[in-house]
C-alpha cells in the first residue's frame, strides 16, 4: 500500500520512488506526469524492471487520485492492475508515465496510468483503486530539501524456500510514509516470485498482466513469504495465484499474474 500525495511543485518521493528514478514533471488536479530514466543496460529484452513498472504504477495512480479536488488528500491502494503491452523501443532513454483520476469521492477513487517510452511506444497501462483516509495527514513534501535516501532496487530479491515458497527480508528502504511496505514493492516482489516459480530451462517468459488485491498492511519488519500455485499451466500461457503472507501466516495481499512462454524447451 502507498500513501497518497498532494498537488504541489514537488512530488513527495519516498525512498522507494526515488530509488527507481521517478521524478514529477507535473502534478495537477486529478492528473500527474512522472518520468524515470532508462540507463543503457537497464532493460532485459526490452522489458521494464518489475520494480520500476510496479512502483511507477502505484505512485502515478495514487498521486492523480489524491490530487483530485473531490477526494481525500491521502489514503492507500486497495487494488492495482498492470498490463504489459509492448517492449521498450531500442535506444529509448526515459519512460514517461501519465495518470488521470477517474471516479473520485471522499471515500474512494479510481485512476488510470499509461507508460510510454521517449519514442512514443505505449509500453503498459495500469488501473488502481484507492481508499481515502479522511482522518489522515498528507506525507511531507520533500522538494529539494532533506530528500530521503533512495532505495537500492537490487534489494528487491526473492529467495526460494525448501517448501516451494519464496521469502523476502523486509528492510526500511522498502517502506512508504506510513511505515509499511510500499504497494509497488509488494507488486514487484510478487512478479519476481511468480517468474521464479515458473522458471524453466530454455524458456523465455513474457509477463502479460498482474493484478494485486491489498488486504491489509504489510508490516515494515521481519520478512514476507510468497506462496504461488498455478491456476493455468498451458503450453504457451500460464496463470499463477500468489499469496503474500506476513511471518504469522496472515495473508496481506493476493496477486494474480498471467504470462506467455515465447520459447519452449525441446523435449529430450
Amino acid at each position: 500500500m502507498t500513501a497518497g500525495t498532494m498537488t504541489g511543485e514537488f512530488l513527495p518521493l519516498s525512498p522507494v520512488e526515488a530509488g527507481v528514478g521517478l521524478t514529477a514533471r507535473r502534478v495537477g488536479l486529478g492528473r500527474t506526469e512522472l518520468r524515470a530514466p532508462l540507463p543503457p543496460g537497464s532493460l532485459d529484452a526490452g522489458r521494464l524492471s518489475p520494480a520500476l513498472l510496479a512502483v511507477a504504477a502505484d505512485s502515478a495512480v495514487a498521486t492523480a487520485v489524491f490530487a483530485h479536488p473531490a477526494g481525500s488528500p491521502t489514503g492507500v491502494t486497495v487494488e492495482l492492475r498492470v498490463d504489459q503491452l509492448a517492449p521498450v523501443a531500442p535506444g529509448a532513454r526515459h519512460l514517461d508515465v501519465s495518470a488521470v483520476a477517474l471516479g473520485v469521492t471522499r471515500e474512494f477513487g479510481t485512476g488510470r496510468a499509461e507508460f510510454r517510452d521517449d519514442q512514443g511506444t505505449l509500453i503498459a497501462h495500469a488501473v488502481g483503486v484507492m481508499v481515502g483516509d479522511t482522518a489522515g495527514k498528507p506525507p511531507p513534501c520533500y522538494g529539494d530539501k532533506n530528500p530521503p535516501s533512495p532505495m537500492d532496487p537490487s534489494i528487491l530479491r526473492v529467495h526460494s524456500e525448501a517448501d516451494g515458497s519464496a521469502r523476502v527480508d523486509v528492510v526500511g528502504d522498502m517502506l512508504n510514509s506510513r511505515g509499511v511496505v510500499h504497494g509497488g514493492v509488494v507488486m514487484a516482489l510478487a512478479q519476481l516470485a511468480q517468474e521464479r516459480c515458473h522458471r524453466a530451462p530454455g524458456a523465455t517468459l513474457r509477463p502479460l498482466g498482474l493484478s494485486v488485491s491489498y488486504l491489509r498492511p504489510a508490516p515494515g519488519e521481519d520478512f514476507l513469504r510468497f506462496r504461488s500455485a498455478y491456476v493455468r499451466k498451458g503450453r504457451r500461457l500460464w496463470t499463477l495465484r500468489t499469496e503474500v503472507l506476513r511471518p504469522d501466516g496472515v495473508v496481506v495481499a493476493v496477486a494474480i499474474g498471467t504470462g506467455a512462454v515465447s520459447a519452449v524447451p525441446a523435449a529430450g
